[in-house]
């Protein structure tokens, strides 16, 4: 053993710097082995990556150990076939890791020239290594190598490792700058792993370092996946693919979101921030951000618009159409979604004011339909009604030219005069239909039904408040229900028979009712007394009622027929709004 092993070696700084890359790389191989199970292809290439790198560091640090023979030169074909591995898993691994938008048969035919490069290096050292110069020293230590610029293929595979490592860190880089609106850290951690690796090929190409015979290249990448493990690992992104901004265009006006499985925020762009009125939302659950989401949707993997998504910001609300697509990695493997939120206010706004115009149309329509009903009634009570009480009048004219002291005349004539101004009365009264109550004040009972009963002088008939009770109404119109409901009692009151009402509040004082002694109202007949036309008197013209009904609506109130708990007649009660 004492003739295989130089004991110098141990003396030799490289020794030691080449053991700790190789027992970096096993570390950090196993935990993340054990952390991803290997479950993606950017984790198998990564834990390749650093195996090979670590065998390369063991390789060389086993050439150091060993007295010179020809044994160096094996060990020096494994690390150029280790060194290979190392590269072309490195390009792989950042290929996968990035998402590059170029076909996976060309990231994997990029093997092709290497393995070429490579058998083409080993066959030439096979058969021209008696004529190089491989006897080097380092610090009192001796062993067989072959410099690169002793054999051309040798160089030219030093030199295709050179452009697959700069090509892989060219990709790396552009990804961290675009990763650094989002993760700050991550991004500035892949951008120092990238000086590193540049940085060992230049020193160790140029042999820059204090033992210039030794590649010192190994420890230089131990470095580099040092840093890349720090930055992706321990940001939670060897769980999730970051293909994020891959998915993003910048200065879109559109806000966009992109989450991982498990739906945490690990993409967005400034228009989505602005959006949620929020800086910071990386790693937040989407659903926290916007619970109401998850009533419309709760798989996110799947293609999806959830349309006119109401969201609140500075006391107003906005409208969104949020489109949810689903994003794979190269594996064809579902990692995250992007929600894109498009902002529809405008357009909703429009629809609604085109909604409310349809409405007002169909009002308008239903309103012209009701007008036309009432023209159709005023137009009866024109042809039908005023008839009646004209061709009395008419008849009691001709009889007065001819008997001018005789007093019945006139007064049956002045009874038609009042039949007919009453009815034009009721006509008038009915175009009011639709109004709304504006001018309301308050009023008490007592004084607004006196108010009332006077107006009428009513013969033979008499009126007792019972209690009375202050409530807000319009006093004109309210008017014209007592009046219509004194009217209509004392027209349905037997001639001999003397009529009489009574007026009061209701038990709860939700209102007031006003019942009569007359012949009351049959059950069958009280669905339809409010109705245009509907009177059981025979000098009626159906409109009474029909408009103390309209009056009561437009206060909001509502009116219903009972029997007379007093006086054995009818009874109406009259009840507030709540």
């Amino acid at each position: 053993m004492e003739n295989l092993i130089d004991t110098n070696a141990f003396n030799h700084p490289y020794l030691y710097l080449f053991f700790i890359s190789f027992c970096l790389s096993m570390f950090i191989s196993y935990k993340l082995y054990t952390k991803s199970k290997l479950k993606t292809s950017y984790t198998k290439f990564f834990v390749i990556c650093n195996i090979s790198l670590g065998l390369w560091a063991f390789v060389v640090m086993f050439k150091l150990l060993l007295h010179p023979t020809i044994i160096h030169i094996y060990l020096q074909s494994i690390t150029l076939i280790l060194a290979t591995i190392n590269v072309w898993t490195l390009i792989m691994f950042i290929y996968y890791y990035t998402n590059m938008s170029i076909s996976s048969k060309i990231a994997w035919y990029s093997l092709v020239p290497l393995l070429g490069v490579l058998f083409a290096t080993l066959i030439s050292f096979y058969m021209n290594f008696t004529s190089y110069d491989i006897y080097l020293t380092s610090k009192n230590i001796s062993f067989y190598t072959i410099p690169y610029e002793q054999d051309i293929y040798f160089t030219i595979l030093i030199l295709l490792h050179l452009i697959y490592g700069i090509i892989a860190m060219v990709a790396l880089s552009i990804f961290a700058r675009e990763q650094i609106h989002e993760n700050k850290k991550q991004a500035y951690l892949l951008i120092l792993s990238v000086l590193v690796i540049f940085a060992g090929g230049l020193i160790s190409s140029l042999r820059l370092h204090p033992y210039p015979d030794l590649h010192i290249y190994p420890a230089f990448v131990a470095l580099f996946f040092i840093v890349i493990w720090k930055s992706i690992y321990s940001y939670n992104f060897f769980n999730i693919l970051p293909i994020a901004r891959t998915k993003i265009l910048e200065n879109l006006k559109q806000g966009v979101i992109v989450i991982n499985e498990d739906k945490n925020i690990i993409d967005s762009n400034k228009s989505a921030k602005q959006i949620c009125s929020m800086d910071k939302i990386y790693m937040k659950n989407i659903y926290d951000i916007y619970p109401k989401l998850k009533d419309n949707i709760d798989d996110l993997s799947t293609d999806y618009c959830v349309e006119n998504f109401p969201i609140e910001k500075d006391g107003d609300i906005k409208y969104y159409n949020i489109s949810i697509e689903p994003i794979q990695n190269n594996e064809s493997k579902y990692v995250g979604s992007t929600l894109s939120f498009d902002d529809v206010t405008k357009l909703k706004e429009n629809q609604l004011q085109l909604e409310k115009q349809k409405q007002d149309l169909q009002d308008k329509k239903k309103e012209l339909k009701i007008q036309n009903e009432k023209l159709q009634n005023f137009a009866s009570v024109l042809s039908h009604d005023l008839r009646n009480p004209l061709s009395v009048a008419r008849g009691y004219s001709e009889l007065i030219k001819e008997d001018t002291d005789n007093e019945e005349y006139f007064e049956q004539l002045d009874s038609s005069l009042i039949r007919i101004e009453n009815i034009i009365n009721d006509v008038l009264e009915l175009t009011k239909k639709g109004k709304k109550i504006e001018n309301k004040s308050e009023i008490d009972l007592e004084s607004i039904v006196n108010e009332s009963w006077g107006i009428l002088k009513l013969s033979d008939s008499t009126i007792h408040v019972k209690d009375t009770i202050q409530f807000q109404a319009d006093k004109s119109r309210l008017k014209n229900i007592f009046e219509n409901i004194f009217r209509n009692s004392k027209d349905h009151t037997p001639k001999n028979k003397s009529t009489k009402i009574i007026v009061g509040s209701l038990r709860n004082k939700d209102g007031f009712y006003i019942e009569d002694n007359g012949p009351g109202i049959p059950e069958e007949k009280r669905d339809n007394i409010f109705e245009y036309g509907v009177t059981h008197s025979e000098d009626g013209t159906g409109l009474g009622l029909a408009i103390v009904k309209q009056i009561v609506t437009a206060h909001g109130w509502t009116i219903s027929v009972t029997d007379a708990e007093n006086l054995g007649g009818v009874r109406f009660e009259i009840k507030f709004k709540n």
